[in-house]
Parts: C-alpha cells; structure tokens; sequence
C-alpha cells in the first residue's frame, strides 16, 4: 500500500491517548533491547503493552514506524 493510500493514523492529542503511546513505545524499547528490533512483532509489542493489536495499529502501521518514533 503507497503511503498516499495508506489509512491515517491517530494522533495521540488527549492525555490518555498520549500514554497509550508511551505505553507502546516503552514497550516497544523494552523488547528491542531484549531481543533486537527484528526480533519483535507487532503481536508481541501489542501484548507488553497491554493493548489488543488493533489498539496498537490505531497508532503505528508497522514496527519501523514505532522504531521510528522511538528514535525521534
């Protein structure tokens, strides 16, 4: 999917959308450190974050956009 067909994701505006975020991306660092960035999936961020999958796609499309962020 071209990123102009891509589907919008949410911006995180409200204070509890900001730490649904934050949960991701500290999970998201949380594996990356355990296991190296290839070595985790969506699924699993999804899961140490407590958040079903499609809450975590609401946010990133993809593991290189969380790892994108995390390094912003």
């Amino acid at each position: 999917m071209s990123e102009v067909n891509a589907p919008r994701r949410r911006r995180a505006t409200q204070t509890r959308s900001k730490a649904t975020v934050q949960k991701i991306l500290d999970a998201a660092t949380d594996l990356i450190v355990e296991r190296g960035a290839q070595g985790v999936t969506m699924s699993e961020i999804a899961k140490r974050a407590d958040l079903v999958i499609g809450s975590l796609y609401q946010y990133f499309a993809d593991r290189s956009a969380i790892c994108r962020a995390i390094l912003i």
